[in-house]
């Protein structure tokens, strides 16, 4: 896609096709008329033409400006991830907000990129209103930074916040596991094992999304085990931002002593030890070493 916007707010969108020249050059027509003397173009996708609609755009507005006298003209493009299979239909709120939350957390998104409601809309095939409700809730976890009548940011990686998150996220889960241990099934301590494979092989792989998606997959069964609703809204609101860091811990080796410390969980709950289970999950989250993960990548 294709936008165009001049400085007092006139803009016109087409899609990557033919129509991008004459919307460039009657686009830039339009505003020439006026006194602006700004024109922002924006791409957005990608795309598999991207690439060369870009260039071609560019050589459009360079012979545009110099025939109509425009003063100076913008092109950036925000990142979203590519459309093509990633929702083929309507999306409910929450998907919308996984779907942006997941682009921050992998850096995606970076800290300090300006999300753009009719990029964002473009990207996820919906209307303004979920987006919104997305970003209130990305907000209030932390991961973006709304600007009102300005801009709306992915906020920078913050220390502190981080540890903070991930004091949450170990007490959350030290509650999940000494409640569901009286509880669990055989089914529910094998679905705890198998998740700990598949989390032993992404680590070795070096793969963090998925040891992310396996770990998650391990406490999940405490979580859901448990019978606490307060635990899994508690964790919803903490875990996103203690993801953006743990995630780069997961992509390397150094992950590897949580595969033991998930081992060591999985022995205390098959032995009824609810206290020695709550107090190994604790320790599981608090041994990520994540300050000094942050610290490093705030410096």
């Amino acid at each position: 896609m294709i936008r165009l916007i001049s400085a007092d707010g006139d803009e016109r969108v087409s899609s990557l096709g033919n129509g991008v020249r004459n919307n460039v050059v009657e686009f830039a027509g339009l505003i020439a008329t006026k006194s602006q003397t700004t024109v922002d173009i924006l791409t957005f996708g990608p795309n598999p033409r991207a690439a060369g609609m870009f260039a071609q755009t560019r050589q459009l507005v360079d012979g545009a400006a110099a025939k109509l006298h425009l003063g100076r003209y913008i092109l950036c493009c925000m990142p979203t991830p590519p459309p093509q299979g990633i929702h083929k239909r309507s999306l409910l709120r929450n998907d919308v907000y996984d779907s942006i939350r997941d682009a921050i957390v992998n850096g995606t998104f970076a800290p300090g990129e300006r999300l753009r409601d009719p990029e964002l809309e473009a990207w996820l095939g919906v209307s303004r209103t979920p987006i919104r409700e997305a970003l209130l809730r990305l907000e209030r976890a932390g991961l973006i930074i709304a600007q009102p009548g300005r801009a709306t940011i992915v906020a920078p990686l913050d220390a502190a916040s981080t540890v903070n998150a991930q004091q949450v996220v170990a007490a959350m889960h030290e509650l999940a596991a000494r409640l569901a241990v009286p509880l669990l099934s055989e089914q529910d301590l094998a679905a705890m094992t198998a998740a700990n494979v598949r989390f032993a092989a992404a680590i070795k792989k070096n793969d963090a999304d998925a040891a992310s998606a396996a770990d998650d997959q391990f406490h999940a069964v405490l979580v859901g085990a448990c019978g606490n609703d307060m635990v899994p809204t508690m964790l919803d609101q903490a875990m996103p931002l203690l993801r953006r860091v743990e995630r780069q811990r997961f992509s390397s080796h150094d992950a590897q002593h949580s595969v033991s410390a998930h081992a060591d969980i999985i022995k205390l709950a098959t032995a009824g030890d609810a206290d020695g289970a709550a107090l190994a999950t604790r320790a599981n989250w608090l041994a990520l070493g994540i300050q000094a993960v942050a610290e490093e990548t705030t410096a």
